[in-house]
């Protein structure tokens, strides 16, 4: 579910109704100048992000409220433009567990922005084994070395 203060927001698409510098054809949520965009959801996830611009040229302050800012705020600056590039900053975050219920985009100096290209996490990626795992590992390759080195070598012989 997506809220804001007024419940007033407006789908927009790059190069026909938003001049920014999204990339060409993005799909766009624009919060019509009114404040903050939360995003809630259903089941927790580990990680969300989302392409942020200001609807004013120039340098602007993304900051995101993770569960209302309980799990942490993070801020990231950015410069609109008109150059319909794909330079739109992307601001996100990722968690280690699936505990992010919600994510609030909000935007300074000024709250007229939109969010493009919304990514989500709902499984944990990119997992570093154990310690233990890797020891497991190379005992067993070193096993298998070991089983190998000392196989007995066979000869044949020929008796004419």
């Amino acid at each position: 579910m997506v809220t804001n203060p007024s419940g007033f927001m407006q789908r927009y698409d790059q190069d026909t109704s938003w001049s920014g510098n999204f990339g060409p054809g993005a799909t766009l949520l624009y919060n019509q100048g009114n404040g903050d965009l939360t995003i809630t959801f259903a089941t927790a996830i580990f990680g969300v992000g989302a392409q942020v611009q200001s609807n004013n040229f120039g340098s602007f302050t993304s900051t995101i409220l993770v569960n209302g800012g309980v799990l942490g705020s993070f801020a990231a600056t950015g410069s609109s433009s008109a150059a319909g590039d794909n330079s739109a900053i992307f601001h996100g975050v990722l968690s280690d567990t699936a505990n992010i219920t919600s994510i609030t985009f909000q935007n300074l100096p000024n709250a007229d922005f939109a969010i493009g290209n919304l990514a989500l996490n709902r499984a944990q990626s990119g997992a570093v084994p154990e310690p233990s795992t890797w020891l497991s590992m190379i005992a067993g390759f070193g096993m298998l070395g070991g089983a190998t080195r000392r196989r007995q070598k066979t000869s044949l012989r020929f008796a004419f």
